[in-house]
């Protein structure tokens, strides 16, 4: 056994990250009388090769049939690490037919599901999932159901059923798994299905990072190497290379300690991926190379794919456009294989669909004629009474759908409200100022426009907060916001940038005009009658002008040389109007 072990380790880094999560999540506390059976499930994963030996110490003859059952089990599990997963298939087949409704049949069924998908046996994990699925109507443990749910949600998303795999996540992220390493692992996956497909978030950076965190507390290390290797692949998706440069030392001493080829190749193929866009070519090409090595057998199509693309693209920018030729044409062939594998998955999920269907709907057929059989003397009756109710019940929904649909309309007006402006003032927000500006900055450099921006900050404001109070701050800038809708065109573009600053976007207005602006708008804050507050104290704002003649249309540049002359302004005195120098 343990030879088989020793043998098998070097085998699973030949197969997919599949397997590695069969092994590593089919993992509950589950009934296991005898001391050495159980010893023997608490280390299988932290200590293979001594569960191994362990297993060769059990003397069957004294087992229960309960405990017989449950070595049995474990005797399937050590065998995924021989190679030969039809084997492994067909034992866990042979014992579930044994098993009553309990902690172990839940064990055995996600093992079957995890292999079944690796091994593409897409109707039989398709049946194995339907079964998962009735059998976690029962009292099962807080444990199994995790783990049954982490299955079904990983074989979902690797047969591509994203709507089935985004509810499965969901129950995982349900409060009642409240263990530090169901946090961990229900956020991983979250992040794995988001990344799969293709839809980061906007707050996906924090996910992932809050994952991490999670995982780090729960001593979960793979899973932390995991998301910062999808935060990893967000930035560079994002061209965020710089930030991306703090996870590589990280992420290669994980790959390192695990050292798992399925991980450690898509892992690579990113690092290619990113050197290539920092235009070390000699590193994205060692990056790419090591994939392709790694992989003789060409087991995983997708990472592969990838690493010959890198490979071409350094081949045509070093001018060797034969060498890139070749690696296109590599590319072409496992792209076709790829997709002929693809299609066929969607047939046979199709296919184990309609099974199922058509099992589901002969038992239904058979059902209801006996239902009609039984009540046939009672039928008008019957008939009368679900009319009355079913009229009943639409009534009910349609005013309870009239009422939600109002509700969610004012709710959705009032997020739409709070996500984009300011509740103090009324004015946009800075992210949402900084979505409409794009936009207009856009159309004005189609239209040959000449832009203004303004920004001001009111001087020495945390004085006002701290002699007088937040109420008497929070009146100062309302009566600022009045000011400045007062003064400005109606065209103009006002938002709260943050604290005590606020920007105004001048259409068709050149940056002299906004200086003529400023200065009135200083004026009227310098001349701020405060006595209605109670208080007496001066203020004063400094100005920072800037138009597109200067900068260009980009509003980063915009607002930098904005800000410059603000800073200035705050520089030389305040209570200035400071224009940028181009």
């Amino acid at each position: 056994m343990r030879g088989i072990i020793v043998r098998g380790i070097k085998f699973l880094k030949k197969q997919s990250i599949a397997i590695f999560f069969l092994a590593i999540f089919v993992a509950c506390p589950c009934w296991a009388g005898n001391a050495l059976l159980k010893k023997i499930d608490s280390i299988r994963l932290t200590d293979t090769e001594k569960a191994a030996a362990l297993m060769e110490q059990v003397e069957i003859s004294s087992l229960s049939e309960q405990e017989r059952f449950f070595f049995e089990y474990l005797q399937a599990y050590f065998s995924t690490f021989s190679g030969d997963l039809a084997h492994t298939l067909n034992l866990y087949s042979d014992l579930l037919p044994n098993l009553a409704p309990g902690e172990l049949k839940i064990r055995t069924l996600g093992s079957m599901l995890n292999i079944a998908t690796s091994m593409s046996k897409w109707q039989q994990s398709f049946e194995l999932g339907s079964i998962l699925e009735s059998e976690l109507q029962g009292p099962y443990s807080l444990e199994s159901k995790f783990n049954a749910y982490h299955n079904l949600a990983k074989a979902k998303l690797f047969a591509e059923q994203y709507s089935l795999a985004k509810y499965y996540v969901e129950r995982m992220l349900d409060g009642v798994f409240d263990k530090a390493s169901h946090r961990c692992i229900a956020y991983t996956t979250q992040n794995e299905f988001l990344d799969r497909i293709d839809e980061y978030p906007l707050d996906f950076e924090s996910r992932a990072n809050h994952a991490i965190s999670e995982c780090r507390a729960a001593s979960q290390s793979f899973y932390e190497i995991l998301n910062q290797h999808l935060l990893f692949r967000y930035y560079i998706s994002n061209s965020q290379l710089n930030i991306a440069d703090s996870l590589i030392v990280k992420i290669k001493h994980g790959i390192e300690q695990f050292g798992f080829v399925y991980a450690d190749s898509a892992i690579r193929s990113a690092f290619a991926e990113y050197y290539l866009l920092k235009q070390d070519l000699p590193t994205a090409r060692e990056q790419a190379l090591k994939v392709i090595d790694a992989d003789p057998n060409e087991q995983y199509a997708e990472t592969l794919i990838t690493a010959y693309t890198t490979l071409a693209e350094v081949a045509k920018r070093e001018g060797n456009f034969e060498q890139a030729y070749q690696y296109l044409n590599k590319k072409t062939e496992l792209r076709d294989s790829f997709h002929k594998q693809s299609v066929a998955k969607s047939l046979a999920i199709q296919q184990a669909k309609f099974n199922l269907a058509e099992k589901e709907s002969e038992l239904a057929l058979m059902s209801e004629r006996y239902k009609l059989a039984k009540a046939e003397s009672e039928l008008s009756v019957v008939q009368l009474r679900n009319n009355r109710l079913l009229l009943g019940l639409v009534c009910v929904l349609l005013a309870g759908l009239c009422l939600w649909s109002f509700r969610n309309r004012t709710v959705q007006q009032r997020l739409r409200v709070l996500a984009t402006t300011d509740p103090l003032t009324g004015l946009y927000n800075r992210a949402h100022f900084t979505d409409i500006a794009d936009g207009f900055l856009q159309s004005a450099k189609l239209n040959n426009q000449t832009v203004s921006l303004m920004l001001l900050d009111l001087d020495h404001f945390k004085r006002v907060n701290d002699d007088f109070g937040h109420k008497v701050g929070d009146w100062v800038l309302r009566e600022v916001v009045r000011y400045l809708h007062e003064l400005a065109p109606k065209s103009a573009t006002l938002a709260r940038m943050g604290g005590e600053e606020f920007a105004v976007l001048l259409r068709e207005t050149c940056s002299d005009e906004a200086m003529k602006l400023a200065e009135v708008c200083r004026t009227a804050v310098e001349t701020l009658e405060t006595h209605m507050t109670g208080k007496k104290f001066n203020l004063s704002a400094s100005f920072g002008v800037c138009d597109t003649n200067q900068t260009g249309y980009k509003l980063d540049t915009l607002l930098s040389a904005a800000d410059l002359a603000l800073h200035q302004s705050k520089k030389y005195g305040r209570n200035h109007v400071y224009q940028h120098a181009s």
